[in-house]
C-alpha cells in the first residue's frame, strides 16, 4: 500500500538547494554488480513532457535527468561514498567506522561536524534506522526521522517525520536481488519540503544493507526469518 505523502510543517535538509518545491518522484538505481557495487545513480525517470499553457504537448517525452551521482571503494572499511550532483561537484562523503553501523554524513574532506547520522535499530529483518541531523534548511534545530521497513522482504519503506510519512520507497524488481549481476532500482517518493540528497543518502544505506540487518556487516537472507 502506497501511504500519504505530509509535507513538513518547516522544509527539512542538510542540502537546501535540493529540496522538493512539490511531492516528487525518482529514482535510484545501484549500477554494477548486485551488492558488491558502490556505485549509484538518482535519476528523474523518462516522462511525458510538460504541456504549455494552452495544455499542449510536443508528444515528446523528456529523457532521464540525473540528480546525483554515489561513487566508492566497496574494499574499504569504511564502505565510504562520495555523493556529487549533475555537474560533478563533490556534495559530502558518507561512511561508517571500520567496525562500526551507525553511518555518518560529512562535507569531503573530513574536516567538519557531521552533517548527519544514520543509525540502525532494534529490527534482525526489516529497514529500521533513525536518522538524526541539524535542520540546514530552517532554524538549525535537530530533526529525527524513523526509517521503517513495511516488510521483510525490503520491498517497500516508509520515512516518518513524527507519524507523518515524508519519503516512501519501493524496490522495483521483487527478484532482482537474488539474480546475480542484476541492477537494483528503487522509486522514491518524497513530500514536498523534504531534501532529495539526504533522501538519497537514505536509500544508499539501505542498498548498501540489503543483504544485512545493518547492524552487523554478515550476510542475512531476505524474506526468512
Amino acid at each position: 500500500m502506497i501511504p500519504e505523502l505530509n509535507a513538513p510543517k518547516q522544509p527539512i535538509a542538510i542540502r537546501p538547494e535540493f529540496l522538493a518545491r512539490e511531492d516528487t518522484s525518482f529514482r535510484v538505481q545501484q549500477e554494477g554488480k548486485g551488492a558488491s557495487s558502490t556505485k549509484f545513480t538518482i535519476f528523474y525517470p523518462e516522462k511525458n513532457a510538460f504541456k504549455d499553457e494552452k495544455g499542449v504537448s510536443s508528444g515528446k517525452r523528456m529523457p532521464p535527468a540525473t540528480l546525483l551521482s554515489v561513487d566508492g571503494k566497496y574494499s574499504s572499511p569504511e564502505e565510504r561514498r562520495t555523493f556529487v550532483d549533475a555537474s560533478g561537484l563533490p556534495l559530502f562523503d558518507l561512511y561508517h567506522a571500520p567496525r562500526g553501523t551507525t553511518w555518518h554524513i560529512e562535507v569531503p574532506g573530513g574536516n567538519s561536524p557531521s552533517l548527519a547520522f544514520i543509525e540502525p535499530q532494534g529490527s534482525t529483518m526489516k529497514d529500521d534506522y533513525k536518522v538524526q541531523f541539524r535542520n540546514a534548511a530552517s532554524d538549525g534545530q535537530d530533526v529525527v526521522l524513523r526509517v521503517q521497513g513495511q516488510d521483510i522482504w525490503k520491498l517497500r519503506t516508509n520515512v516518518l517525520l513524527g507519524d507523518k510519512v515524508v519519503m516512501t520507497t519501493k524496490r522495483l524488481d521483487k527478484l532482482s536481488v537474488y539474480v546475480p549481476g542484476s541492477k537494483v532500482a528503487w522509486q522514491v517518493d518524497v513530500a514536498e519540503g523534504m531534501d532529495m540528497a539526504l533522501a538519497s543518502a537514505i536509500m544508499v544505506v539501505l542498498g548498501s544493507n540489503m543483504y544485512t540487518n545493518g547492524r552487523s556487516r554478515g550476510r542475512i537472507y531476505i524474506g526468512k526469518e
